[in-house]
């Protein structure tokens, strides 16, 4: 497939990427205590053709500083702003004191919790209807039905779905080995009330 940008100029995109300080109150025994929060910002900017390269490569630049400074001002900030919204990775930590994971720490995890068994579970659903549609709508066929692999292919896909969500709801970090969370809260996290 031809990419049109490059008939009329040129796409920049940029990103940076760091770890700010994030200071968080534990909602279950109110203790105060911080983490590094990886952050990424991201910009882009377009450039005609030959014109303005340099330019609207150190936009884009520009705009990536711009935006990680946003996501990490946020972080430090103790804005309502959500974990999952500052496109972070490896933020979810339990409280130093009382090993408890955030209401939005748990979120987080449970959204990408299996989140592979919800992307094959649709593709199989959609790669089934498309399936079975051209079957039933294929003009030179004399049989109008749906073909019995379309139909398992998307009862398979529904069924992943539907387990993933079910999983999803059921994962309680908080529940997990107290030495695990322990280890992890010892190794990533600062106490900053005793």
């Amino acid at each position: 497939m031809l990419d049109t940008t490059m008939l009329f100029g040129f796409s920049h995109s940029s990103t940076v990427r760091g770890t700010v300080p994030r200071i968080v109150t534990c909602s279950n025994c109110n203790q105060r205590f911080g983490y590094e929060l990886h952050v990424r910002g991201t910009g882009s900017s377009f450039s005609p053709w030959l014109l303005g390269f340099k330019e609207a490569s150190e936009s884009a630049g520009d705009e990536a500083r711009q935006d990680f400074i946003r996501r990490a001002a946020s972080a430090n900030a103790l804005t309502s702003m959500p974990v999952e919204d500052l496109r972070s990775s490896l933020n979810a930590v339990p409280c130093p004191h009382c090993l408890h994971y955030q209401p939005d720490m748990i979120r987080m995890l449970k959204k990408r919790h299996l989140i592979w068994v919800a992307v094959l579970g649709w593709g199989l659903l959609i790669f089934g209807s498309l399936q079975s549609y051209s079957a039933v709508t294929d003009p030179f066929g004399s049989d109008h039905t749906m073909p019995p692999q379309a139909i398992a292919l998307m009862v398979v896909g529904a069924t992943l779905v539907a387990l993933k969500i079910v999983l999803s709801a059921r994962l309680s970090p908080n529940e997990q080995p107290q030495d695990a969370r322990e280890a992890l809260a010892r190794a990533r996290t600062t106490v900053l009330d005793e």
